[in-house]
């Protein structure tokens, strides 16, 4: 099984502690994420520039988690294996979201009227990766980011 693989078994994990600042190294797959979620070509272009912040204060099943593009700021905060919750998702579309652990993989799953994404975030040694897929009538894609602690 490989790293970021679940244990279907596995209905939480103390293990993995996301705290700290993170700081985007490496991104795939962003441009065809974005298209499936009909982002125009000149916020894809500007998307494509910014290196993304993750702030994350995670304490047992409590995680709070502010992404920072520039000058645009998404928070979350909620219980993971906790009710289901409104919310926004990151284009600023009105979902329903849900956190749970699969595994050693925290599952952010957030579904909106007319499209989905779903969110994963894993250790890889001392590398944080989220991959998220977005999916849109019947079209999907996904991408991936990987992370670095800087504080």
């Amino acid at each position: 099984m490989c790293k970021h693989e679940s244990n279907k078994n596995s209905r939480s994990n103390n293990e993995v502690d996301f705290t700290g600042t993170w700081e985007g190294i490496r991104v795939e797959g962003l441009d065809d994420f974005l298209c499936v979620l009909k982002v125009n070509m000149i916020k894809r272009g500007v998307a494509a520039m910014v290196t993304p912040t993750n702030v994350i204060r995670h304490e047992g099943d409590q995680i709070e988690v502010a992404v920072e593009l520039g000058p645009v700021t998404e928070r979350v905060e909620g219980t993971i294996g906790g009710p289901e919750f409104g919310s926004k998702m990151p284009i600023g579309d009105k979902c329903t979201r849900a956190l749970k652990w699969d595994g050693n993989v925290l599952v952010d799953t957030m579904v909106g009227e007319k499209q989905s994404i779903v969110a994963r975030r894993w250790m890889e040694g001392s590398t944080m990766v989220t991959q998220a897929t977005a999916t849109r009538k019947g079209k999907s894609a996904t991408h991936t980011r990987w992370y670095q602690r800087s504080k």
